[in-house]
């Protein structure tokens, strides 16, 4: 009886070793499920990562793109003041040119009328008629 009384105790021991070992098992499944979840949210982590660095990247050279676009800009617009520049310029030197054409009076009393003839715009080919009015004052 002692030997079946030992083998029963035993045989509970067994049974009661399978059942942590079960227990065990089960653990052991719930911590790789565990893990490979966070494996899972680790590679959507680097996966949206690498995508966002590619958009900074795009990001990055559209940025450069505009500063580009505004030194272009910078340089075109001091292009166009310096020719603005010398348009001016030009434009005071045909000015006083042109002024040495005009007759100058130097009488107080005198007034100079230029009048052009009627067809001056249709044929071009006008000359102007100087009249000298005195006044007495």
């Amino acid at each position: 009886e002692q030997w079946v009384a030992l083998m029963l105790k035993n045989k509970e021991e067994a049974q009661l070793c399978v059942e942590i070992a079960e227990g065990s098992n089960q653990k052991i499944a719930d911590v790789v499920d565990r893990v490979q979840k966070v494996a899972d949210v680790a590679n959507q982590i680097a996966t949206a990562t690498e995508q966002q660095s590619v958009t900074s990247v795009t990001i990055n050279e559209y940025v450069i793109d505009v500063q580009q676009a505004i030194e272009r800009t910078w340089q075109q617009t001091d292009i166009v003041t310096d020719e603005m520049l010398m348009l001016s310029a030009s434009v005071d030197n045909i000015t006083n040119v042109a002024s040495t054409f005009v007759p100058q009076v130097n009488s107080k009393n005198a007034q100079i009328s230029c009048a052009m003839q009627a067809d001056c715009l249709i044929t071009s080919t006008c000359e102007p008629q100087v009249e000298v009015i005195t006044g007495k004052h």
